[in-house]
């Protein structure tokens, strides 16, 4: 169903919002209400059902060769959809299918780039919503090690735009809780590249501060405290 002309998206409230963004067919008014979405504030029942809405938005319009229309709008359902994420609702549970949207989001080699903005997402979610335990995730964090992996080469990493997906992959993949991390951390150590080096420092020192004074006693404060340390040697 289209949204009819005499209604305007900069006029609807968040609960008329919700439902047009449910129901409308694609077109202008929904890229335009995929945008305001993101200055919207929703229920957290309203979060559950659009999160996969705005995420299948992205990946569907990603492929459209019009970037200078379609990207903002396609990075800001990423945006959006993400950070409708609970993590506690089991929202990333191994078998919800959100995670296979954002395993999808992470794939690179479409006319709109969705990696970076999904892997930045990625590391708030987690810097609000730590996991229960280490390793506790596993589907994501297997992509986030393939996409370090293909970046961690000093000529790679001389290009910004390498060096920031490989910044945000490494803080995602500590901030999910997963140990490999200490692996990734170490090979960063060893590659020996003293900006990058001290800038994965600088990150993972302001997730610590985040953290340190509710999960003084948690095993995820020792890991994190692991990672920095490798850096330090």
């Amino acid at each position: 169903m289209s949204m009819p002309n005499y209604l305007k998206v900069g006029d609807l409230n968040s609960d008329e919002l919700f439902n047009w963004l449910i129901e409308e067919e694609d077109g202008k008014s929904l890229y335009e209400m995929v945008l305001k979405a993101e200055d919207t504030g929703f229920t957290s029942g309203q979060n559950m059902a659009l999160c996969p809405v705005l995420l299948d938005f992205a990946l569907s319009h990603r492929e459209s060769q019009d970037a200078a229309i379609i990207e903002p709008t396609c990075l800001s359902a990423i945006r959006t959809g993400m950070s409708m994420i609970d993590v506690s609702a089991g929202m990333l549970h191994s078998k919800h299918d959100n995670v296979w949207r954002i395993i999808d989001l992470l794939q690179s080699s479409h006319p709109t780039n969705t990696t970076l903005v999904t892997a930045k997402m990625l590391g708030r979610i987690f810097e609000a919503q730590l996991p229960d335990r280490l390793d506790q995730h596993k589907d994501i964090p297997n992509i986030l090690c393939y996409i370090i992996k293909s970046l961690m080469n000093e000529y790679v990493l001389s290009s910004s735009e390498s060096a920031a997906m490989a910044l945000c992959s490494v803080y995602a993949l500590v901030a999910i809780g997963s140990t490999n991390s200490i692996e990734v951390i170490d090979n960063i150590r060893k590659m020996d590249i003293k900006w990058f080096k001290n800038r994965m420092h600088h990150k993972l020192c302001g997730l610590l501060k985040k953290w340190d004074k509710n999960r003084a006693e948690d095993p995820y404060f020792d890991f994190l405290n692991i990672c920095i340390n490798i850096l330090e040697i």
